[in-house]
This record gives C-alpha cells, structure tokens and sequence, in this order.
C-alpha cells in the first residue's frame, strides 16, 4: 500500500510543484524547493519518499488529499 501513497504522492508534487504542500515535500525530501519538476526530480522524489516510514508516508499523503 505504502508504495502506491508515494506514487501519489510523487505525482500530485510533480503536477502541482507550486503548492505550499509540494514545496514542503520537496523541501523535506529534497533538501530544496523544486519550481518545475522533471524526470530526475521526480526519481529522487519517489527514492527520497521510499526512504521514509509509514508514518512520514502517511502524514505526506494526507497533506495531498
């Protein structure tokens, strides 16, 4: 289950990468805010988010829902 939540919400921060949330996941994830996303961003997002517990996992995808 926790691997279709990060492909959500890897998706919803790749499609909307100017929300406050996105920025704060990307941040988070990242280490830096990304304005315009593209295949390498979206990588390191999805392998960043799979580092992550259930509970980080959850907390993300309640923040996109």
């Amino acid at each position: 289950m926790a691997t279709s939540k990060i492909e959500s919400i890897a998706d919803f921060v790749t499609k909307h990468p100017e929300t406050t949330v996105s920025r704060r996941i990307s941040r988070e994830i990242l280490g830096r805010a990304v304005e315009h996303f593209n295949q390498e961003f979206a990588e390191e997002l999805i392998l960043g988010l799979s580092g992550q517990n259930e509970l980080q996992i959850e907390t993300y995808y309640t923040m996109i829902r």
